[in-house]
């Protein structure tokens, strides 16, 4: 879903953020459209959340329970955070991109 080559540069510039995405949801449950309510400043982040959230399907029982409507569609807002982090084992050191651990 997310090409790797956005994803590395993400990292490599150390982009993190909140993105507010707005989304319609067609009658199939699926998203009809998808807008950028708040961005994250970042083009890649935002772009990946829209990649993400186009891909999305809601199970009917959630739909019905929508109360915001666009065009009589359902329309529901949601944020996505995008955080750079080192998974953390016990006893085991991160380690920053040269591979040396972080002290």
């Amino acid at each position: 879903m997310w090409e790797a080559s956005a994803r590395d540069g993400s990292r490599k510039h150390h982009e993190e953020g909140k993105v507010i995405v707005q989304l319609v949801i067609d009658s199939d449950s699926c998203v009809r459209n998808a807008t950028i309510a708040q961005s994250s400043g970042f083009y890649r982040l935002d772009k990946a959340s829209l990649d993400f959230a186009m891909s999305l399907k809601f199970p009917a029982s959630t739909v019905s329970t929508i109360k915001n409507f666009d065009d009589g569609q359902p329309t529901v807002a949601f944020p996505i955070v995008w955080r750079l982090y080192a998974p953390t084992v016990p006893g085991v050191l991160p380690l920053r991109e040269d591979g040396l651990p972080v002290e």
